[in-house]
Parts: C-alpha cells; structure tokens; sequence
C-alpha cells in the first residue's frame, strides 16, 4: 500500500523547499489506512533544479517532472508530469478477507502548478491540478517559514484537496464481482470526495551541506473516501525524520 506514503511526501518536499537541489533519505509512521496497509515507510528524497527545469521526489508516486514558464519574485506557474500518479493497491498486502478485489495500478498524470508569495507575511499559497486517465485532483496549500535562529526553519502548513468521482471510484470503489468474493465487502461507487490536513516541518542544519528534516500531520478524508469497504480510518496521523545533502 502506497498511499500514505503520499502524505509523507507532502511533508517532506514542503521541508525541502528552502534547501535548494538536494537528495536525502527519510523514515515515516503512520496509523493503519488500507485494511491490512503499511505503517512504516522508508523514503527516498530527490530535489533538483537546472535552468527551468526541475525534478522533485520523495515516493514513486510523487515524482513530479516539469518546466516553470514563469516565475518572478512573487509568482510562478509551471506545468508537470507525474509518471506514476494515483496510488499503488495490491490486492495481496490486505487483510485476508479482502484480497478478491482487483489491484489497482498507477496512471500518468499531467499537472500545473501556481504559487504565489505573500511578501509581507511570508505565506506562500500553491495550486495544483493533475488529471490522468482514471480521474483527478485539485490541491490547494498555504504555508508560512519560521526561521528560528540561523540553523532551525519550522514550516507549519494547511492543505485542501479534492478528488474527483472517477479517481475515488477507480482506487476505492469496490465493484459487483469484487463484493462477491467475500462476505465483507459490499458493492461500493466512489463519488467525488476530498481531504484537509495541517502539516507541521522542520529544517536543522547540521552543516552546510547535511540537514536534518523533522515532519508531523494529520489529514482527514470525506465520508465519499472513509466509507469505502477496504478502508480502516478515514483520520491518519503521520511522523518522521529525515536527513538530506544539499549541492
């Protein structure tokens, strides 16, 4: 199970945002979301940039690939790939029980990004729309750096995100043959849904290059989402650390 993961790479990207190009290793927790999911996850950070171009990583399913067409002091505005959108669900790594139903796979999603900063509060708000063949989201974040002293920045954050019917119907819907397999499961059509979260980073520079990365949230799913069969909890909570190289 993958998706949790995209939530520590929410985190951890945000977090990465003030170090300029970078690769890193984290190691998260969270509480239970698929019935029988992971609860721990190791993850790989990439951040690089060359001219106009730009890579940023942190799971398989947050690899965003894109050009920014324009960026000033305050705005900016890019367009981007996500070669494996969506989330990853293996049939296999569930509870017995639920194992009949059909994995469901990534899928390849363009996307775009604004960002516009506030410069006399210093709250950065950033847009995203990403759109695949099994459906789409709408993202929105707004986010605020601290600089505590010359080597500790805390970012607290704030996160919206709406999924489409196609998206939630595709990755937790649950259809008439798959309901079959098992007294559990229940025909189940996915409608159009939504998330919020609060996110709260932290950056300690242990030298120049090296720094050390501190993340919690929490995010809470709509009922559209929470009430599918293969889900436990619809109020995740997620942790962890983090170290990163700066170039």
């Amino acid at each position: 199970m993958k998706k949790i993961a995209l939530i520590f790479s929410t985190l951890l990207i945000a977090s990465q945002v003030t170090l300029g190009s970078s690769i890193g290793i984290g190691y998260g927790v969270t509480n239970e979301f698929f019935k029988g999911g992971d609860q721990t996850y190791t993850l790989p950070m990439i951040n690089y940039e060359y001219d106009n171009y730009f890579m940023d990583a942190s799971t398989i399913n947050s690899i965003h690939l894109g050009y920014r067409l324009f960026q000033d002091d305050v705005y900016t505005f890019s367009l981007y790939a996500v070669p494996f959108g969506g989330y990853e669900v293996d049939a296999d790594d569930l509870d017995s029980q639920y194992r009949g139903i059909d994995d469901r796979e990534y899928q390849f999603m363009l996307g775009s990004e604004f960002k516009y900063y506030n410069g006399m509060y210093d709250i950065e708000t950033i847009l995203n729309a990403e759109v695949g063949k099994e459906g789409g989201k709408v993202s929105l974040k707004l986010e605020k750096p601290y600089v505590v002293n010359a080597d500790l920045i805390i970012k607290p954050s704030i996160n919206f995100n709406y999924y489409n019917s196609s998206l939630v119907d595709y990755y937790f819907g649950i259809d008439s043959g798959e309901a079959s397999t098992s007294p559990v499961l229940n025909r189940y059509d996915g409608e159009s849904g939504y998330s919020i979260g609060v996110g709260l980073t932290s950056s300690y520079r242990l030298t120049d290059a090296f720094s050390l990365l501190g993340f919690i949230g929490i995010m809470k799913f709509s009922d559209e989402i929470k009430n599918s069969p293969v889900i436990e909890n619809g109020l995740i909570y997620a942790g962890g650390i983090g170290i990163v190289y700066t170039f």
